[in-house]
C-alpha cells in the first residue's frame, strides 16, 4: 500500500513540477550560489518553504525538491540528482558542472526553459488552425451530401 501511495504522490508531483516551477527552482539556485550559498543548503531552505517549515512534508515541490537534496547528500551531480525531473536537455546540461560552470548551466536552462514557456502555447494554435478548417470541410461536405 505504501509503494502505491508513493507512485500516486511521485505522478502528483509530477504533474504539478511545470515549466514555470522548475524555472523558479533554477532562479532560486542561481540566486543563491551567486551569494555564496551551498546547492544543498539551498535546497534545504527551499524544502522548507515548501513543506512550510514541515508542515507539510509530503507537498509535490518539497517531496521533488527532497529527493534533489538527498541526491546531492549521496555525492551525486547535480545533473544526476533531478535525473527524472527535468527533459534530458536540462539535464545533460547541468550534468557534471561544478562552480562557475554550473551557474552558467543554471541560467542556460531558465533561458532555454523560458523559451519552451513561450512555444508551447504557439504550438497549439498552429495545430487548431488545420483542425478547425478539416472539420468545418468535413462539415460543408456532409451538408452538401445531405441535401
Amino acid at each position: 500500500m505504501a509503494r502505491f501511495r508513493n507512485c500516486i504522490s511521485r505522478a502528483l508531483a509530477r504533474c504539478q513540477f511545470t515549466d514555470d516551477t522548475r524555472i523558479r527552482v533554477y532562479r532560486r539556485l542561481l540566486t543563491d550560489m551567486r551569494a555564496g550559498v551551498p546547492l544543498v543548503r539551498s535546497l534545504d531552505r527551499m524544502v522548507d518553504f515548501a513543506s512550510r517549515s514541515g508542515i507539510r512534508p509530503r507537498a509535490p515541490l518539497a517531496c521533488i525538491l527532497t529527493e534533489w537534496r538527498e541526491r546531492l547528500s549521496n555525492g551525486k551531480s547535480l545533473g544526476q540528482a533531478v535525473s527524472g525531473w527535468v527533459p534530458e536537455a536540462e539535464e545533460f546540461l547541468l550534468d557534471g558542472q561544478s562552480g562557475r560552470e554550473l551557474e552558467e548551466a543554471l541560467q542556460h536552462c531558465i533561458e532555454l526553459g523560458s523559451v519552451q514557456v513561450r512555444v508551447k502555447p504557439g504550438n497549439l494554435k498552429v495545430i487548431a488552425f488545420p483542425v478547425v478548417a478539416l472539420m468545418g470541410t468535413v462539415l460543408f461536405l456532409a451538408t452538401i451530401e445531405g441535401s
